[in-house]
């Protein structure tokens, strides 16, 4: 039996009840639209996807007590390739309920689905996927405030990927956590192995390097990897309407308020595929690596040294509070730069005079996530410039001994450094 908030919790419903009041997306559902309740809900959305690929994100799933909710979306109307979808959904449904532009079906051999039609009435471009995933969740939210759904998570994936059998069943779902963030690898599709692969080092490495400088926003930002803790949901206010980067926002606001599950959970097959769909992502990301005329040589890394001097920041910020002159406090003359720079120590002044439990709380919520990749940023166009994969083997994230390995290796590697997952 997973371990799930007790829906008695009396902060719960007042929490989730004003986000649905005063920060949702979508109107109210009738209560007789779904007539059924079940354990678990998963969001999905869908961009020029076909109807096969979908049904294979959950083909593994054993569990048939889930709800779907598709978010059949588009950035220009009634685009044929993403209205197709709906179209060979209902053509294998047995059952069809419709409430404005939602569509409830049921199926012999799949999940019930939840689709959510915003093709006809499209997306606008510049909110993307981060609008459809919120209201796919917001969508998920009604429906665990009004007991439809057991387990008050909202699970999130996208429709290349393809779910483990245990995906539901296998993570402890805590409630002082905010999230379960699940391992992934990426599939190549035929010609592009070689560029997938390093599209995964990359996206490992940045990990690796953040649990080497021992920071606490040191996770992976991948939308199709995430379950969200229905009241942290609500609390942080959903989703970010963003084209892209939507995933890594929403864990920067929710890593403020409760830690993660990132350990010994089932992993997610991703696929390698090129798209534009997004600004930035796998499509793009490969796609910029093959662009190179030899990949591996030439595609760049952060250099490791920024990842050593982050990790000395880090450790002066635990003790900066006493600091009586913040410009010369830092030992590096970078992060002194950057720290005055960035107003950190003007911040710094003004919070000095809390206890020590309020100021150590500023100084995380201050260098989150997005700060800390701004930090690494001046780090590397100031001095310590990006670096070929062969460059990053110094002991520092990557081991010495890794040199001379294959690609599979360094992932191997990787993964069970950021997944605590075996080599």
């Amino acid at each position: 039996m997973t371990n799930v908030r007790n829906k008695t919790q009396p902060n719960r419903p007042n929490i989730i009840e004003k986000y649905l009041a005063h920060y949702a997306e979508v109107p109210g559902l009738p209560e007789t639209f779904i007539n059924k309740s079940y354990d678990y809900v998963l969001v999905i959305p869908a961009y020029r996807e076909n109807w096969l690929s979908l049904t294979n994100v959950w083909r593994s799933i054993s569990n048939s007590s889930v709800l779907v909710i598709v978010i059949i979306n588009s950035p220009v109307a009634a685009d044929e390739a993403t209205l197709k979808l709906k179209h060979d959904a209902m053509e294998e449904a047995t059952s069809a309920s419709s409430f404005q532009n939602l569509d409830f079906l049921s199926f012999s051999k799949q999940p019930d689905l939840l689709i959510v039609d915003r093709c006809n009435e499209p997306i606008n471009e510049k909110y993307g996927v981060g609008l459809a995933r919120k209201i796919g969740s917001d969508l998920a939210l009604q429906l665990i405030a009004s007991d439809k759904i057991r387990v008050p998570w909202i699970f999130s994936t996208d429709a290349d990927a393809h779910l483990p059998a245990d995906y539901f069943t296998k993570p402890k779902l805590i409630n002082s956590q905010a999230a379960v963030i699940y391992p992934f690898n990426h599939k190549p599709i035929e010609g592009h192995t070689e560029s997938c692969q390093i599209y995964e080092v990359t996206l490992l490495y940045y990990v690796a390097g953040l649990q080497f400088a021992q920071s606490g926003y040191a996770h992976s930002s991948i939308g199709s990897t995430l379950s969200i803790n229905a009241t942290d949901y609500a609390k942080v206010r959903g989703y970010p309407k963003r084209s892209a980067g939507e995933d890594f926002y929403l864990l920067n606001k929710l890593a403020k308020i409760a830690p993660f599950n990132t350990y010994s959970l089932p992993s997610i097959e991703l696929s390698g595929r090129l798209s534009t769909r997004v600004p930035f992502g796998t499509g793009q990301g490969i796609k910029t690596i093959e662009a190179h005329t030899n990949p591996l040589t030439e595609h760049l890394f952060y250099h490791p040294e920024v990842f050593a001097h982050l990790r000395v920041f880090l450790s002066e910020l635990r003790t900066c509070q006493t600091a009586r002159n913040p410009n010369d406090y830092f030992s590096s003359s970078l992060t002194q730069q950057w720290c005055e720079l960035s107003g950190f120590n003007k911040e710094l002044l003004k919070h000095q005079s809390q206890s020590k439990k309020v100021f150590d709380k500023f100084v995380f919520d201050w260098f989150d996530g997005f700060r800390t990749l701004k930090y690494i940023h001046y780090l590397r166009d100031e001095k310590f410039y990006s670096v070929p994969l062969r460059r990053c083997f110094d002991d520092k994230v990557l081991s010495r001994s890794l040199i001379d390995k294959s690609l599979e290796d360094v992932i191997a590697f990787l993964r069970a450094q950021v997944f605590d997952t075996s080599v």
